[in-house]
């Protein structure tokens, strides 16, 4: 691992005479992180993973001068009070904002006025495009929030000497569990976990109280991290949490292995989750498909505008093409997601 400042110090490119300096690297990467919800100045990242992050910025500032040339051609501008309302909005302190994260929201804000500039109408979904949007996403982004009541206990496995015992111990427990009428399961575990646990949930007879409900609920989709930026469960944990299903209500069988114990998961309760039809659903899904539309827009336009401008290296080199617009991985957090 290496310090983000040593990695981007021999970046440099110019994009139609614009200088992207390696301090505006670490601005467009300290900015990527916190889109992210990451603390730049605590998150912890692999070498692999800090290329990834210099080539996304470097991708996203060459994007982002493309655009403001553009419209500064037009004569076209966005006002500051939507800039910092744009950053707020973003979780972005005004005595964090920096130049480039102020451009960058500004490319985003003026975009739209470019196209209308070049008389392109502002993009609409189409009832076949809906369906096909709603059918492909229909059982994950199209449902009610899910919350859950989860009881957990968990074996250390320096308490219990070696691995082995400690598995062998929550298995134990996880059998006999099995074998009671499910009417008497919660209170078993609770009694248990009051007995057993030696954390913070041992009071409430296991129960994760994550969020302010005092009976335990939470929504399912949450984020893995503390006030102080600390995560709240161990990485493996809060994976296993957000693979509870319905089929686990009252049921043991999530045995989780950490480094440093073997824990038990009890899903006890289940609200939410309910599929929208179409119709309910229907301005998001009308949302998502005009925004990927006008993703394609962009992408498709910003090639056209490449082709017509000059990007080098500091060397004077041209600038690969495909370090602008590499093969689609996933979803990022840019210009274009």
């Amino acid at each position: 691992e290496q310090d983000l400042d040593e990695v981007v110090k021999a970046i440099l490119v110019v994009v139609n005479g614009k200088r992207i300096t390696r301090d505006d690297v670490r601005d467009m990467a300290h900015f990527l992180l916190k889109r992210l919800h990451l603390d730049p100045n605590k998150v912890q990242l692999t070498q692999e993973r800090q290329d990834e992050l210099i080539d996304l910025s470097m991708r996203e500032i060459i994007r982002m001068h493309l655009i403001l040339d553009e419209a500064k051609t037009m004569e076209l501008t966005v006002p500051d009070d939507k800039v910092q309302t744009r950053l707020r909005h973003m979780g972005v302190k005004p005595n964090e904002n920096s130049t480039i994260m102020r451009e960058f929201v500004e490319a985003e804000l003026v975009v739209d006025g470019i196209f209308a500039e070049l008389g392109y109408p502002p993009p609409t979904a189409s009832p076949e495009e809906m369906r096909i949007e709603y059918r492909k996403n229909k059982n994950t982004i199209y449902t009610t929030p899910r919350f859950l009541k989860v009881r957990h206990l968990q074996f250390p496995i320096e308490l219990e000497l070696t691995p082995e015992a400690a598995l062998a111990k929550a298995e134990k427990l996880r059998d006999h569990i099995r074998t009671l009428p499910v009417a008497k399961r919660v209170d078993y575990f609770d009694k248990r976990a009051r007995e057993l646990a030696n954390d913070v949930y041992a009071q409430w007879g296991g129960l994760l109280r994550i969020g302010p409900d005092p009976k335990g609920w939470f929504p399912q989709k949450f984020t893995n991290k503390r006030r102080d930026g600390e995560p709240l469960f161990p990485e493996r944990l809060y994976q296993a949490i957000l693979k509870l299903t319905a089929k686990d209500k009252l049921t043991i069988n999530r045995i989780v292995r950490t480094d440093s114990a073997y824990h038990l998961l009890f899903l006890e309760g289940v609200r939410g989750g309910k599929q929208k039809s179409l119709k309910e659903a229907q301005p998001v899904v009308r949302r998502a498909v005009e925004r990927k539309k006008r993703d394609q827009r962009i992408e498709k336009w910003l090639r056209e505008k490449v082709a017509r401008s000059k990007v080098t290296w500091h060397t004077g080199e041209t600038y690969p093409v495909a370090k602008i617009f590499p093969p689609k991985k996933g979803k990022e957090k840019g210009l274009t997601p």
